[in-house]
């Protein structure tokens, strides 16, 4: 039996929080949630999520210095990032790929396009494993 993949979400909104944890859940996913940069960061490193869902606007370390510091982290580095965030003029979303954001996603987002994003990236994610274990051998 295949093990759950594993979502973080860090967000300081509590509701949006609350809405994504709910339908990454019913999807399928285990969610680790985190309201801010500097917690979400140590959950990353601690837990190894296969994916984090990261918004922008944030007390404290922003989302764009949390991006920086998880793809500066050995143990996270290899780790998909999707901006979430309301965001959306071109310096911002060129700000994102710059710190090594994979995706960029505007709120509010559509859910349905969103799971797709997310199940597209894990499936490629494992195909790259898979592949690489392959030419090991």
């Amino acid at each position: 039996m295949q093990q759950k993949q594993t979502i973080l979400v860090i967000d300081d909104d509590r509701i949006e929080l609350d809405i994504m944890s709910n339908v990454l859940f019913t999807a399928g996913y285990r969610v680790l949630i985190a309201e801010d940069g500097e917690t979400g960061y140590h959950r990353a490193i601690f837990a190894k999520p296969d994916l984090i869902l990261l918004d922008i606007m944030m007390p404290g370390a922003d989302g764009y210095e949390t991006c920086i510091m998880l793809k500066g982290n050995k143990r996270t580095q290899h780790i998909p990032i999707f901006f979430k965030t309301c965001k959306g003029d071109t310096e911002s979303i060129a700000a994102g790929y710059l710190t090594g954001a994979d995706s960029f996603i505007i709120k509010p987002c559509n859910h349905d396009r969103l799971l797709r994003e997310i199940k597209s990236r894990l499936a490629l994610d494992r195909l790259n494993l898979l592949q690489q274990h392959l030419q090991s051998l």
